[in-house]
């Protein structure tokens, strides 16, 4: 099975975040971002602050914040995600209103076609709406959720088509999305708390993961 980490990001949302106090000198003052780590574009508006460094990009607009991290290694993915908690203490009052905690994978089987994969894992042939779709080139994916470590986890597996990718244009995408809601004057102590669990959420979304992994053929 080849399996590739494709994006993972921190998504706070909220309903009036201000861009204009993300200047530049801001977010050096504070640690957020430093000049010696840009390494591509630095943009600054009234209606969006888009800052693309070595080993993470950010992203605030007046509705979201994002960080996407650019490292495979989970103790400096924890490092990095952990700016998004510096700046929910720094701007406590901003009205958060949700966070995500997002890992999202690249699934390809090495031993079996793709189509063949995806009936292993997915296929229910005694359902009549699977039935209905009984076609040599129906594809097939999941979704489901729980709740955990405080979140809702939600998967969200399904087969995407990559161009151009001539060898291996089928991937099965898997997105794990840890979403948590907060709320009031907590919002910032309750994001601070959620980024703290980023091992535990990693660790848990791998482990999920593998059970995949591990149900390839031999």
């Amino acid at each position: 099975m080849e399996s590739k980490l494709a994006n993972t990001n921190v998504v706070v949302t909220a309903h009036n975040i201000n861009p204009t106090v993300f200047s530049q000198r801001w977010l050096a003052d504070n640690n957020i971002v430093q000049p010696d780590e840009l390494t591509g574009s630095l943009i600054i508006t009234p209606q969006l602050v888009s800052v693309d460094a070595d080993r993470f990009a950010l992203l605030v607009v007046p509705d979201r914040l994002q960080l996407t991290v650019k490292t495979p290694d989970v103790d400096e993915q924890a490092r990095l995600v952990g700016r998004v908690a510096k700046i929910a203490t720094i701007l406590p009052h901003t009205p958060y209103n949700a966070l995500g905690l997002n890992l999202i994978w690249l699934l390809s089987p090495e031993r079996e076609p793709f189509d063949a994969f995806l009936r292993r894992l997915f296929w229910r042939p005694d359902d009549a709406l699977y039935k209905a779709f009984d076609h040599e080139d129906a594809r097939c994916g999941v979704y489901l959720s729980m709740n955990v470590l405080g979140f809702r986890l939600k998967l969200d597996a399904k087969p995407i088509h990559i161009e151009p990718v001539p060898e291996k244009p089928e991937y099965l995408h898997l997105a794990f999305n840890f979403h948590m809601d907060v709320s009031g004057g907590e919002g910032a102590n309750s994001i601070v708390e959620a980024v703290g669990k980023w091992p535990e959420v990693h660790q848990m979304a791998s482990d999920l993961l593998s059970r995949i992994e591990e149900s390839d053929q031999p």
